[in-house]
């Protein structure tokens, strides 16, 4: 099939004038079938070898798929942006380069410029029936591309133009598409005023969209791919999806929105919206950190860190680029000032941040008379940095420890002493908490090739924390187990005490052949009150019993045993319900059986033991709330750890370990890891899988919470001074020092990523000088300085920094600072 007949069909099909076909192809491959541009157009219509995919064309030298490829890929465009000459010039730039030309992101190529000119003069001349002159070719036939015999019958140019032919209807109307030229207008004040209000409100949509417009884009491309893959295996026409960021732009061009007109205008343009784009990024980041949860929160963290950082560098590279861009720069050097531009202002804000801030922490020797008052200021700066409580005992071995050795930084010694005790490395911002040593081990740790180590180092320090408070917890159980556990172990260890009664009862009453009269004066009063206070808010049951005793008939109906006492007292628990003033009602009336079991045998006779034994019972459960709920069962097993030991008082914490102790030491176990795990979660949290942060904050408030002394009931002193020691620890690895400047988004490592990677990029722009570029950079770099700096964090040897101790003496000197810090109260028996 000769390529007149080709193209009068592709024209029909697609509704496109069959000339303006004809005018392109001349203007792309000048009829050559096989042409191969620069950039690899191939064919006819100069396919991009992508472009031909997704249309469906398998062979690009075959002419006919070729020419229908590309008058179905200028529908496309036709469609896309409703004017002939747009979709020309996009079919020469391609549709995503010409997007950022309509959104005044780019200037126009002088070669699109000159394609659409000669585009539309070639379309002109095939109108009238002119043959257009040919510019590397010598005939038509050779332009034709008919070095060979057709094999469709053409053979003369008259028969390739058409002529003869009746030209097919098409859908867009005839005229040229002319590119017009108009002279720019001179504006009034008023009208130049609105204008760049006008490219302002551009520049702010277009940067505030960028976030949502970028994530849109990704989407709908993954999607249009599969829709040309669909298109091409079912041979369907589905149209695909646009992209917002184009909306976006069409929607502003619809509304009037001017469009930048020169350069100058353009770069202001780029960044403006670097800067808007930037902004909002920041702003939606707070937003997500103040209002969500979990990931968004976290998410919202990373947004919003350093918004200085991120709208200068925004600013930077947009700069960077658009000037590279209308310099006539490629896409490698666009992409090597964008990384330039960004990283300038990056860099010099860290440069100057650190140089604001306070100088490294310095060594001096302190003066026997100057101790006292040095010994005071470590110890509070030690309490106030870890939130544990040391006491003047602390500064007196400070000070012991400043006289011995006056070249000592005792908070530095302390931290080191800890690190050590814990059996953790530290680095040496971490043990000096100097603001700009600190922040720059945390900032240099992301670094490819430079801080992997640093990073290494932190993870392994968080993993020995998690391994140390996992030896202290041991495995406890699940919240309702261990409830069930504790509660049963004192329920049981309640009914030995009142057995014990029942047979010192027993006993006295076998001996003396009578029971123990429990006088009833007290209780019958008690009853009576709290009748009166209560009314029917004692139970049914409750009342018969005590009825049944003639308690308001002023006469004892028979005789009220330590046996019957106890069966009431039995009755009484057993009707506790989630009623507080039937409870209220319930512990008035047991408080009164206990007194009048109490108050018999006074003159201490044969049933004397038995009563001792029983005041025993009842003192051991008003010293212990856990035994007098577990004998009542008036806590459910889910609330009992959290009521009685987390949130015990310390007291009754303290008499309960005791008793645990004494009678069921699997609970006792149970109980201290109870505690443990809450101090896991607390520096932890739910810790799913097993790597996440340790929270300095949360660890020091729940023993803050939790208390030394409460610790110390189901923990050795050395181990309660393992647990403070591991906070302390905690605090010194991830509780940032007030003045440092640490990134924690992280993008003073992406920006050093980049920064190292600048000589190769720069090296690569098709500029004179590139290279000797690339290397001055490359030189310029502070590899070396940075490795030598991450090998000194991770050796962490204080006396680089001034001090001139041995290793021995400031190991002294710390151990006589933090060992009377722990300092646990004996619980009473």
């Amino acid at each position: 099939m000769a390529y007149d007949d080709i193209i009068n069909a592709a024209g029909q099909q697609y509704g496109i004038d069959p000339d303006l076909l004809r005018a392109q192809m001349m203007r792309e491959s000048q009829g050559n079938p096989k042409a191969v541009s620069p950039k690899g157009a191939l064919g006819l219509m100069q396919l991009m070898p992508g472009t031909a995919q997704d249309l469906g064309v398998t062979n690009v030298t075959d002419p006919q798929q070729n020419i229908m490829g590309g008058a179905k890929y200028m529908r496309q465009l036709i469609d896309k942006y409703g004017d002939l000459d747009k979709a020309v010039q996009a079919y020469n730039m391609g549709p995503a380069a010409y997007d950022k030309y309509a959104s005044g992101q780019r200037g126009l190529p002088e070669e699109t410029s000159k394609y659409l000119d000669r585009v539309s003069s070639t379309f002109a001349e095939l109108k009238k029936g002119i043959m257009p002159q040919q510019t590397s070719t010598t005939a038509a036939d050779e332009w034709l591309g008919q070095s060979k015999p057709a094999t469709g019958g053409v053979s003369t140019v008259d028969a390739w133009l058409g002529a003869g032919t009746t030209p097919q209807p098409v859908q867009q109307a005839q005229a040229a598409p002319v590119q017009q030229q108009t002279a720019p207008t001179q504006r009034s004040a008023y009208d130049e005023l609105a204008r760049q209000v006008g490219l302002t409100a551009r520049a702010g949509v277009t940067g505030i969209a960028g976030l949502p417009n970028m994530v849109g884009d990704a989407a709908n491309s993954l999607i249009n791919m599969g829709i040309g893959g669909v298109n091409r295996l079912a041979g369907t026409n589905i149209p695909q999806l646009q992209m917002p960021s184009e909306v976006t732009q069409r929607a502003m061009n619809a509304a009037g929105i001017p469009q930048p007109e020169n350069a100058t205008e353009r770069v202001v343009q780029d960044v403006a919206g670097a800067m808007a784009g930037a902004g909002g990024q920041v702003s939606a980041g707070r937003a997500l950190a103040n209002q969500g949860t979990g990931v968004l929160s976290r998410v919202g963290n990373v947004l919003a860190t350093a918004p200085g950082m991120q709208i200068t560098g925004a600013a930077g590279g947009a700069a960077g680029q658009g000037i590279a861009r209308e310099e006539g720069a490629g896409p490698m050097g666009q992409i090597g000032a964008a990384l330039v531009g960004s990283a300038v202002p990056v860099v010099a804000g860290s440069a100057i941040t650190r140089a604001l801030s306070r100088p490294p922490t310095t060594f001096s020797k302190v003066t026997p008379d100057a101790a006292p008052d040095v010994a005071q200021r470590a110890v509070k700066n030690v309490a106030r940095e870890t939130g544990m409580p040391l006491s003047q005992s602390d500064a007196k071995a400070v000070e012991g420890a400043i006289i011995q050795n006056p070249g000592a930084d005792p908070k530095a010694l302390a931290r080191a002493l800890d690190f050590r005790e814990v059996g953790v490395e530290p680095t040496l911002g971490q043990l000096t908490r100097d603001p700009a040593q600190y922040a720059r081990e945390r900032n240099i740790r992301g670094v490819q090739g430079v801080g992997d180590p640093l990073l290494a180092r932190l993870a392994n320090q968080n993993n020995q924390l998690q391994d140390r408070l996992n030896a202290l917890r041991g495995q406890p159980m699940e919240t309702y187990q261990a409830g069930r556990v504790l509660s049963d172990s004192l329920e049981a260890a309640d009914e030995s005490l009142r057995k014990s009664v029942t047979d010192a009862y027993s006993a006295a009453r076998l001996s003396t052949g009578k029971d123990l009269n429990v006088p009833l004066q007290g209780l019958s009063q008690k009853y009576a009150e709290t009748l009166k206070n209560f009314g029917d808010k004692i139970p049914s049951g409750v009342r018969n019993n005590f009825e049944e005793l003639g308690l308001l008939s002023g006469k004892q109906r028979r005789v009220f045993t330590i046996e019957d006492a106890d069966k009431l007292s039995k009755v009484i628990n057993a009707n506790h319900s989630n009623d507080p003033a039937v409870n209220k009602a319930l512990g008035d009336l047991s408080k009164g059986v206990k007194d009048a079991v109490l108050s018999a045998d006074p003159k201490g006779g044969a049933f004397a033991p038995a009563v001792a034994l029983a005041k025993k019972r009842f003192d051991l459960q008003d010293a212990i709330p856990a035994l007098k709920a577990a004998s009542q069962g008036t806590v459910a097993p889910d609330d009992f750890v959290k009521r009685f030991v987390i949130n015990g008082k310390t007291e009754d914490v303290n008499a309960l370990s005791n008793l645990l102790k004494e009678t069921a030491p699997d609970a006792f176990k149970e109980a201290r890891s109870q505690l443990g795990n809450e101090l896991n979660r607390a520096a932890f949290g739910a810790n799913i899988a097993g790597d996440k942060q340790f929270s300095p904050e949360r660890y020091a408030e729940a023993l803050r919470k939790i208390g030394t002394a409460k610790l110390g009931a189901f923990f050795t002193p050395e181990e309660v001074a393992d647990i403070q020691r591991v906070g302390r620890v905690g605090a010194y690895i991830n509780a940032f020092p007030a003045a440092s400047t640490v990134n924690t988004s992280n993008t003073a490592a992406l920006a050093a990523n980049l920064q190292g990677r600048l000589p190769d990029l720069i090296e690569r722009v098709p500029l004179p000088g590139a290279r000797l570029a690339g290397n001055l950079v490359r030189s310029a770099t502070k590899g070396i300085e940075e490795r030598q700096f991450v090998a000194d964090a991770l050796a962490a040897d204080l006396k680089k920094r001034g001090n001139k101790m041995t290793t021995q003496e400031a190991e002294l000197a710390a151990k006589l600072l933090l060992q009377p810090a722990v300092r646990v109260p004996v619980a009473k028996p």
